[in-house]
Parts: structure tokens; C-alpha cells; sequence
């Protein structure tokens, strides 16, 4: 059986989500940069910060887990609930730690309670069903991707509503506690596969074992991809990050999302054809094509008229973004190439390369993040992502041959 209807299919429904939600992103982004300020932008990156490293570090694997197994999902729900539900706590409670942690070193007090605040988000989404990977698992992209895409319109709306009742960015952390609810309620409504609080210790291993590769993974994935605003809250501080939170969203959404549209459909299928190499290889190409040109096309105005877009999404105090916005869309379309060679290697268990990798581009991106952010600000930043990202892909590039020969 050929999968390669199920890919296109997956990719169709995945793309017409990722150009809603974008414009559903570009709508928020419209309405709060009038509401907010840079100051208020730059805390939630903070927060989304600790938010994200605690959930990298703590990562268990368990969607991945599910989707690369041929058992049954009934076979892990029962565990995979009870160990994300344990894991959300554990984010909790590092993250009231990081709080008060950050507070210090980026010298904004108010940390200590926003974090906090935020802390709770894990607590809710590790009750998430994990039946909810059944859509991916089974191609059923349709009813994935309409899940997906409500949660974006739930949290934007929220986000939204709250703002115009009180513009304070303790309503962009509020809208994300009501997305994490509505996430918990429809994963119980719409599936009849519900999990049970029962735990088994094989079947933990077996989650936690697969894990090992993924932790570290996500971990450097996590620093990969936000080392910037951890150093740049610090060396050009709050205000000018939250400037360059909203310049990197704006410039990587229609880009890095049409990759998660492609990888979200192409990961099942990869999986499903890995012993064909033949197969493997004619699939990954022709991914590899049209996703080239499609977030070329993507960041084309982002590349060439940065200020009509600035203006008209964000408004005239956000202009300082002008000189940066085309190196972040000349880096996102690099990384839209990255993360789908990265999602043949999830399929393929190959963690180690695709670790090498990101690690490689850590240490690169890292050093020149600090200078060239010193010297020429917020464009420095930009001139940093652009090499890091160019700069190891002939290790990426190795490990895709390896694969694929």
C-alpha cells in the first residue's frame, strides 16, 4: 500500500491550518502589539522560557513513543497518562524554582509570580488524553489538524479579550492556562479511548528507554532554538527582547510552520516506510522540494519589504525591527529544510547525528549571538541565526545520506 496520498493528504489539511492559524497569529499579533509593549512582549518570552526549558528537560517521549510503536495505543495509555501527569507537577515545581532564579539575573522582580502563574500550564496539559495521537498514528490528519487549529483560535481569543479588558502581560499567560483547558476537555470529548490512572513499570520502561535519545534531543533542541532570547533578555535587556520575540514570530510563522505542517503528515509515513530505502528516498526528496519552495515564497516579502509588513501587523513602534526581520526570514527558510530532515531521523531512531547537529549549531550561534548582539543589536542576532543554521548543514546533510543509501 503506498502512502503517498496519506502524505499529500496529511500536507494539504496541515498547510491550510498553518495559513489559518498564521493569520489567526498575524490577528493576535495585530491587536496585542497596539495593546502591549515591548516591555510586557519581552517578560512572556522570559516566561515562555522556563515554561519551555523545564518541558524540554523533563521531556518522556511519549507521543513519539506511541506513534513509532506498532502496538496498539491501548497497549500505553493507561502509563502514558499517569507518567505525563506526574511530569506536569515536576515542570511545575522546577519552574516556581526557575522563577525566582531568573528574577535575579534578568533583574525583573515580577518574574517570581508570572512564572509561577505559568507553572500551572503543565499541571493542566498532563491531563491531556494521550489518545489524541490516534489522529496522527491512524493518518487521520482531518481531525488532528482541527484540533490543532482550535486550540490557536482558543488561546488567541482569549489572549485578545483579555487584552482589551486589561492590556497587562498577565493576559498573554492567561490565555494560554484557558487553551490548556479546552485541550484537556476535547481530548476527553471527542475520543471513546479514555486512560485510567493505573500505572505498569514495564511499560514506563519501555516509554522512559525509548526516551533516552528524545531527552536529550529536546533539550538541545529547546537551547537551539531559544538561546537567543536567554541571551539576549540579558545583553540587550527586556524591552529590546520582547522587540525581537515579536520580529522572530512574525518572521518564522509562515515559514518554520509550513515545515511542522509537512513533518506533522510525514513523520507517520516515514515511519511506516522505513525498511524501503528506495521508497524512503523518493518520499524525503520529494518533501524536501516542495517544501523549499514553498517557505522560499513564504519569506520573499519578509526578505524584501520588512517595513510595509512591520507597519501593518505591528505598528509604527516596532519599526527598529526593519534592518533584522530579512536575515530572521533568510534563516527561517533554512530552518524549514532542518526540521524536516530531522523529523526522517526521529523516524528512523537516529537520534545521535541529528544531537551532533544541534549541538554543533549551539555552539556556534551561542558566541555569536553575545557579540554580534553587542555590536550591531537586534540585526546582529539575525546575522547570527543566518550563519549557525548555514554553517553545520553538511553534518545534517551526512546524516541524511547515511540514511537514505
Amino acid at each position: 500500500m503506498g502512502y503517498t496520498k496519506d502524505a499529500v493528504r496529511g500536507f494539504s489539511w496541515q498547510s491550510a491550518a498553518t495559513l489559518l492559524s498564521t493569520g489567526i497569529t498575524a490577528g493576535k499579533l495585530i491587536v496585542l502589539a497596539r495593546l502591549l509593549t515591548q516591555q510586557d512582549f519581552g517578560l512572556f518570552a522570559l516566561i515562555s522560557i522556563a515554561l519551555g526549558l523545564t518541558e524540554a528537560i523533563t521531556q518522556t517521549g511519549i507521543n513519539i513513543t506511541i506513534i513509532q510503536s506498532s502496538k496498539p495505543i491501548t497497549y500505553y495509555l493507561n502509563t502514558a497518562w499517569v507518567i505525563a501527569i506526574i511530569r506536569g507537577f515536576v515542570i511545575a515545581i522546577i519552574m516556581g524554582l526557575m522563577g525566582v532564579i531568573m528574577a535575579t539575573i534578568y533583574h525583573e522582580p515580577t518574574l517570581i509570580y508570572l512564572v509561577a502563574i505559568a507553572g500551572i500550564v503543565p499541571i493542566i496539559k498532563g491531563f491531556i488524553n494521550p489518545a489524541i495521537t490516534s489522529w496522527q498514528k491512524n493518518l487521520q490528519f482531518e481531525i488532528d489538524t482541527s484540533y490543532r487549529l482550535s486550540l490557536v483560535a482558543v488561546e488567541t481569543l482569549s489572549a485578545i479579550l483579555l487584552a482589551l479588558i486589561w492590556p497587562r502581560v498577565e493576559v498573554l499567560i492567561f490565555s494560554v492556562l484557558v487553551a490548556a483547558v479546552f485541550e484537556v476537555t476535547i481530548s476527553f470529548g471527542l475520543l471513546k479511548l479514555k486512560p485510567a490512572f493505573m500505572l505498569s513499570k514495564n511499560k514506563a520502561q519501555e516509554i522512559l528507554l525509548n526516551a533516552r535519545g528524545l531527552s536529550l534531543t529536546s533539550a538541545l533542541d529547546y537551547f537551539t532554538e531559544n538561546v537567543d532570547e536567554i541571551i539576549l533578555g540579558r545583553t540587550l535587556g527586556t524591552s529590546h527582547l520582547g522587540t525581537y520575540h515579536a520580529g522572530y514570530s512574525l518572521s518564522h510563522r509562515p515559514t518554520v510552520g509550513l515545515a511542522q505542517a509537512l513533518n506533522h503528515s510525514t513523520l507517520p509515513v516515514f515511519t511506516k516506510i522505513g525498511a524501503d530505502r528506495t521508497r524512503l528516498r523518493r518520499a524525503f526528496i520529494k518533501s524536501s522540494g516542495n517544501l523549499m519552495l514553498l517557505s522560499s515564497l513564504a519569506a520573499v516579502p519578509l526578505i524584501f519589504f520588512p517595513e510595509p509588513i512591520i507597519m501593518f501587523v505591528l505598528g509604527n513602534k516596532w519599526m527598529s525591527l526593519s534592518p533584522v526581520l530579512p536575515w530572521l526570514g533568510l534563516a527561517g527558510i533554512s530552518q524549514t529544510i532542518i526540521k524536516l530532515a530531522y523529523n526522517l531521523l526521529i523516524s528512523q531512531k537516529s537520534y545521535r547525528l541529528m544531537n551532533w547537529h544541534r549541538a554543533l549549531t549551539l555552539i556556534i550561534l551561542a558566541p555569536l549571538l553575545i557579540s554580534l548582539s553587542q555590536h550591531y543589536g537586534l540585526t546582529g542576532a539575525g546575522i547570527a541565526w543566518v550563519i549557525a543554521r548555514l554553517l553545520p548543514l553538511p553534518l545534517l546533510l551526512f546524516a541524511i545520506i547515511k540514511i537514505l543509501k
